[in-house]
């Protein structure tokens, strides 16, 4: 697919398809696997009606433990001689790919298409993207979508803050 409307539009987005092992739903069913005995009850062998919401934040929480570690450049305490921000994004691959193993998501093909349309959205181009770092620049801030973060706070605050108390607007009182 040739990806238009972008600042890359001579380039073409090629997604193949690797061999299954090495695909996504080949990484969400090894997570899965590896992971089975969190879906079961110990005692019983019963299956868990887990809870997707729970799950969803628990992938967040990797999430925010990688922003810490790049926060602060800190090497892993389990695998010290990594980087924290690496070890944590993998923790939430982890996550993602046992969620979507274990309710047989086509995580590899809606990638594919993701990737595609993406390569051909408006608000995914070049001037685009500096329009909206322009505004945000002097605030301090950057935008994700319609959501509005502000920088300050994470700088000033352990990332635990987030999880006790999320605040839907800045310390300034602008959105």
């Amino acid at each position: 697919m040739l990806n238009k409307g972008n600042f890359m539009s001579e380039y073409e987005v090629i997604v193949s398809e690797p061999p299954y092992e090495q695909s996504l739903n080949g990484f969400a069913k090894m997570c899965h696997e590896a992971n089975i005995k969190w879906w079961y009850d110990l005692t019983t062998g019963a299956l868990l009606d887990r809870n997707k919401g729970e799950m969803m934040m628990l992938m967040v929480s990797e999430i925010a433990e990688a922003m810490e570690g790049e926060r602060k450049d800190l090497m892993d305490d389990k695998l010290p001689h990594r980087k924290m921000v690496e070890v944590e994004l993998a923790d939430a691959l982890i996550r993602i790919f046992d969620y979507a193993g274990a309710y047989n998501m086509d995580i590899s093909g809606a990638f594919k298409e993701k990737m595609e349309y993406n390569a051909t959205r408006k608000d995914h181009t070049r001037k685009k993207e500096a329009s909206l770092t322009a505004k945000s620049s002097s605030t301090k801030s950057f935008h994700i979508r319609r959501t509005h973060v502000c920088i300050d706070q994470f700088i000033s605050k352990p990332i635990s803050f987030y999880f006790t108390g999320i605040k839907s607007q800045c310390r300034n009182g602008s959105r």
